[in-house]
């Protein structure tokens, strides 16, 4: 069976095709092969965001190289006199495709080609590239369909009882130069379709499956990130539990392993203490690309590097004004005398951050209204009671889901929640939690 990214695939894939085709492939393929769904990426030089893409399938073999598949379900129509393709649904409903499923998947192989020589791990080995259409609802027969495409680089209906046939017959027959080494497939996967290792800390016997449950739940997340691929600037408000804080470190971490340099801030200096040793310690991250400190911390290292002095905080009522505007001011006028920019910020905590944050964060970026932007939130985590003030009016992606905790520690929290809608729980049931006063012994909850 070959090996399938995802292992399964998520809920929201609509088409029949895709899906059809997804487990054909598992089923049908040799464990020699690798199968990619939906592999996207976004440039690292915003000018060119038109390279941004997504393929439908993405097939790799040690010796035959890459194959980016398009794929298109339903009937096939095609206008000769325009050259407009449409497809037909199961209700007979008819739907203009934007390109032709051809030129999509020439396009995609290109793009692909220039981002794997951007992106850091994939940089130094050569990937042989082949490209091909799937109509897996359509009989194609065995003529051309003229200039369109080769009838060698098709997979249609006819071709789905003997597919790997198919796909050997569309990737060609390779010189022995081109084989892919374990490092180059490695570098590949890491890049294109990254793990995620989640370190276990046993608290006790009684609580090792619930552990196991968290852990679970918490890699399912990361799916999200996957369905916002495309999308360059995003807001991410979610429960507490609900695994920002992982989702905000993994999207620096896919961006870095992409060629991209990162900022990941925060407003915590222990979280930021925190979240840079688990990046030092992780073997699958391009540490170098990722720079982490809380936004303080980032105001105090570029001042230093533009030779900009900071003023003492001298008492607690001005502390207000020192964080909210001294400092801000201080990072704006060091952001103008130093080169120091990002591809791409990342930011946790964001419901910590002031106005004046965001403006002057925004001013690090590369490209001001290309770069990649991604804040997580929690407005019922609030340290201090700002308004708060996004610097994009997008709607945020709402993470709803407490996959962190066991439901009787959910609904333990959940007296003290604020806002709607309200947090689920799919967690294990967990142990009776217990709530510890100052100066009191620990009593059951409830009691």
């Amino acid at each position: 069976m070959a090996r399938m990214y995802p292992q399964q695939l998520p809920d929201f894939v609509e088409s029949s095709a895709e899906r059809l085709l997804y487990k054909q492939f598992e089923m049908q393929l040799s464990d020699s092969f690798i199968v990619m769904h939906s592999v996207k990426w976004i440039m690292r030089d915003r000018r060119h965001h038109d390279h941004d893409g997504e393929i439908d399938f993405l097939l790799v073999h040690r010796e035959l190289g890459l194959l980016v598949l398009e794929v298109k379900g339903g009937r096939i129509r095609v206008e000769g006199a325009t050259g407009r393709w449409y497809t037909k649904n199961r209700l007979d409903q008819e739907t203009q495709l934007k390109t032709n499923p051809f030129d999509q998947a020439e396009k995609n192989l290109y793009n692909l080609k220039e981002k794997l020589a951007e992106a850091p791990k994939t940089r130094p080995f050569f990937y042989r590239l082949q490209r091909g259409v799937a109509l897996p609802d359509v009989n194609i027969g065995p003529t051309d369909i003229g200039l369109y495409g080769d009838r060698e680089l098709i997979i249609d209906s006819t071709d789905l009882s003997r597919l790997e046939a198919a796909v050997r017959r569309i990737m060609g027959t390779p010189e022995k130069k081109d084989a892919l080494s374990d490092y180059a497939i490695k570098a590949l996967v890491d890049t294109l379709c990254p793990s995620l290792e989640i370190s276990r800390i046993a608290l006790g016997v009684q609580i090792l499956n619930a552990e196991e449950r968290i852990a679970t739940l918490t890699e399912n997340q990361f799916a999200i990130l996957d369905s916002l691929q495309l999308r360059p600037q995003a807001a991410i408000c979610g429960c507490a539990g609900s695994g920002k804080t992982m989702l905000a470190m993994e999207k620096a971490r896919r961006l870095a392993n992409e060629g991209f340099q990162v900022l990941f801030t925060c407003f915590n200096k222990n979280l930021a203490q925190w979240v840079r040793e688990q990046f030092t310690h992780d073997p699958y991250t391009v540490n170098e690309r990722i720079f982490v400190a809380h936004y303080h911390g980032l105001v105090s290292e570029l001042c230093s590097k533009a030779g900009i002095n900071l003023p003492q905080m001298h008492t607690d009522e001005a502390s207000a004004r020192f964080f909210n505007d001294i400092l801000p001011q201080k990072l704006h006028d060091a952001v103008a005398r130093v080169a120091v920019r990002f591809d791409a910020i990342i930011a946790d905590e964001g419901q910590d951050f002031a106005e004046m944050w965001w403006i002057t964060l925004l001013d690090l970026l590369k490209d001001r209204s290309l770069g990649v932007f991604y804040i997580f939130y929690d407005n019922n985590q609030r340290i201090y009671q700002r308004e708060l003030a996004l610097p994009f009016d997008d709607l945020p992606y709402l993470l709803n889901l407490n996959c962190r905790n066991t439901d009787r520690i959910h609904e333990c929290v959940l007296r003290f929640y604020q806002g709607n809608p309200r947090p689920t729980s799919r967690g294990p049931a967990g142990i009776e939690p217990e709530i510890v006063l100052v100066g009191h012994l620990p009593s059951r909850v409830g009691m």
